[in-house]
């Protein structure tokens, strides 16, 4: 400026002016290059963080060039970042990053390479631009994701540049970033080429690692689920699938590289859609896990909302003009995973301590995304890129050792409820069955005690009524084959002893006859054809009602009536003297039913009344069918006999 005026003659003063305010604003920008920070490298330096040293610049046109950025009008505006990781959060802006850098030392060497590294994988795009002290560009460098061709200087997973430099000289780099999932994240590192190399190769052995244990987990699910069957080992295999294909969109991009690099769809949303997919397998887990559906509605319900909210959120992350797409992962993650803890955590209070692994396990890969998140969101400024995404990948594998050990627990459990619930069934069947054979052996021997009951009955009938009425015919008889003469009288007391003896043999054979019983129709029929009978042969005139209801009485309850009945109407020929008496059999509830016998003849001793001895045939009867049995004296002379019986399975049992 000062030599081309010294060779011109006195300009005119428009020209004079003119150049006057270029000087001033020539002096304004070198004062701006000489004010920013100069970021000094010396040989002792393997790596340097370059954040505290740079200025950046948002570019919400995203239409911004180099040419803009080191105009005197745009140049201004770059402020400093002053973090270690420079990162502006969410946004959907571009961003341009300025830093001067010096190389300095005796041990520098001439023409060393120095790399330029920003580690965030995931961006668009990240050119380079170099410059020297005196705003003449040097060197540019184009890198992009594999969205848009997996363009790189150097073939590594992050954006890594090479920079020649000299020893002492001063360079101004400026890095433009785009990414369309809306965040941007500049965590910039000059390397030297002996310490970038041993990084690359630890970065590479950590995920070599962190993707094996990965694998070999789903495998060993697969396999867990190949032998046991157990179906939960085969939901934790899909959830590690559904991760794997998460992680193969991010970190080291093995997808976007080698799996669909000719996709664009998948390379522009592989992100989103996996982690809804891992997000969706995630949810079913847990659902089935804990049997939701059945055992807590309300929990269902609401992880039918957060399916619904997983949707709606991947359906918004379509546009690429709306929402930062990274911003919505978080919507995604953060309830989903709270929601999971909470849940583990409930199920612990309601005493289920092997859910403490799936507590233990949400807890990890929640604490690993939170760190993630903000880290990425520029809340947690002290983190780098690598370590928030190693905290997420940490919370991963403790997360899959957990369930894997939790699936363990709680199959044991399981399998030692069934044994002690086999073991109580056992010992509830063989209880069952002592039961059983001791009711089978009070059974047999009831029926025992009634067929000697009824031999006894039987045995009585015949030796006190037939018995007795043979002897006396016996008696009669011989006495006439004494007598020279046999008169009228003689052979009509013998048909009367015949007569009398037929009679007592019908009373008999009505007593054991179930099936004539059962032929006749029932109580009532029977009961009918046997007082039609006495009051043809007997000086006694009986009467008879039968309540209809009788008739549905259970089989066993008739029978047992009718030889209550046949006893007591027996017991009145033999000892009553009565000249009328009626037998009654009454419904009064559907579980009870009485049967009343009354007559006029001579009574019973009062002796008798209360004799366990007198009427021990009735009695007998009676509890054999678990009834009761009264006696008592009329007021005009007579007996009345009340038998109640009950009506039910335990009764018809036991009749």
């Amino acid at each position: 400026m000062f030599a081309l005026l010294a060779t011109h003659t006195m300009p005119s003063s428009f020209t004079f002016w003119k150049g006057l305010f270029l000087l001033f604003i020539s002096g304004l920008w070198t004062h701006r290059l000489t004010a920013q920070p100069v970021l000094v490298i010396d040989s002792s330096q393997m790596h340097v963080e370059t954040g505290l040293w740079a200025e950046w610049l948002a570019d919400s046109s995203r239409r911004l060039t180099l040419h803009d950025v080191i105009s005197p009008a745009v140049s201004p505006r770059f402020r400093l970042v002053n973090t270690q990781y420079p990162n502006a959060g969410y946004t959907l802006d571009d961003y341009w990053l300025r830093v001067r850098i010096r190389v300095v030392g005796p041990n520098q060497k001439p023409g060393e390479i120095l790399f330029l590294e920003n580690a965030f994988p995931i961006a668009t795009s990240v050119d380079l631009f170099v410059l020297d002290s005196t705003g003449r560009v040097l060197e540019t460098h184009r890198s992009t994701s594999c969205s848009l061709g997996d363009r790189r200087e150097v073939p590594h997973p992050h954006f890594v540049f090479t920079m020649p430099v000299r020893p002492g000289q001063t360079l101004t780099l400026y890095v433009h970033s785009r990414n369309e999932m809306g965040l941007q994240y500049l965590p910039l590192t000059i390397w030297r080429e002996a310490a970038f190399d041993t990084y690359t190769i630890l970065l590479h052995y950590g995920w070599g690692i962190y993707s094996g244990f990965a694998l070999l987990a789903l495998l060993l699910h697969l396999l867990l689920y190949g032998f046991t069957r157990e179906r939960r080992y085969l939901l934790v295999g899909l959830m590690v699938a559904s991760y794997l294909l998460y992680e193969t969109s991010r970190g080291v991009g093995l997808g976007m590289r080698y799996l669909w690099p000719e996709r664009p769809w998948l390379l522009s949303h592989g992100i989103n859609l996996f982690f809804t997919l891992w997000i969706f397998a995630y949810l079913y887990f847990f659902n089935q896990l804990f049997a939701l559906r059945q055992t807590a509605p309300i929990w269902h319900r609401v992880f039918i909302g957060l399916g619904l909210l997983n949707i709606t959120l991947f359906a918004l992350s379509l546009p690429d003009w709306w929402v930062p797409r990274a911003a919505l992962l978080v919507y995604q993650g953060t309830p989903i995973m709270l929601t999971m803890f909470a849940l583990g955590c409930y199920v612990v209070w309601q005493g289920q301590r092997w859910a403490i692994y799936y507590v233990v396990g949400t807890g990890a890969l929640l604490s690993g995304g939170l760190l993630l998140v903000l880290s990425r969101s520029g809340l947690l400024t002290a983190m780098s890129s690598n370590l928030s995404a190693m905290a997420l990948s940490g919370g991963t594998m403790l997360e899959i050792s957990c369930f894997t050990l939790g699936i363990a627990a709680q199959s044991r459990r399981e399998r030692h409820e069934r044994r002690v619930a086999q073991a109580q069934q056992r010992e509830a069947a063989l209880l069952n069955q002592q039961e059983r054979q001791q009711r089978e052996r009070q059974e047999t021997e009831a029926r025992l005690l009634a067929r000697i009951d009824e031999r006894r009955t039987v045995a009585d009938n015949l030796h006190d009524n037939l018995g007795s009425m043979l002897f006396s015919l016996q008696l009669r008889l011989d006495g006439l084959s004494r007598q020279p003469a046999i008169s009228t009288d003689d052979i009509q007391s013998v048909q009367h002893l015949l007569l009398q003896a037929h009679q007592r043999f019908r009373l008999i054979a009505h007593n054991l006859m179930p099936d004539e019983f059962s032929r006749q129709g029932g109580l009532a029929p029977a009961l009918t054809s046997f007082i039609d009978e006495l009051n043809l042969v007997s000086t006694t005139s009986f009467g008879l009602y039968v309540d209809p209801k009788a008739q549905l009485l259970p089989p066993n309850t008739q029978f047992a009536l009718y030889n209550i009945a046949f006893e007591l109407l027996q017991n009145v020929l033999r000892h009553a003297q009565a000249s009328q008496a009626s037998l009654q059999v009454r419904c009064p509830t559907s579980t009870l039913v009485l049967l009343k016998m009354e007559d006029n003849g001579i009574g019973v001793a009062k002796t008798k009344l209360t004799d366990s001895r007198a009427f021990s045939t009735i009695r007998r009867r009676v509890e054999q069918a678990m009834g009761q049995f009264q006696i008592g004296l009329l007021a005009g002379g007579g007996t009345r006999v009340v038998v109640e019986l009950p009506v039910g399975p335990d009764s018809e049992r036991q009749s």
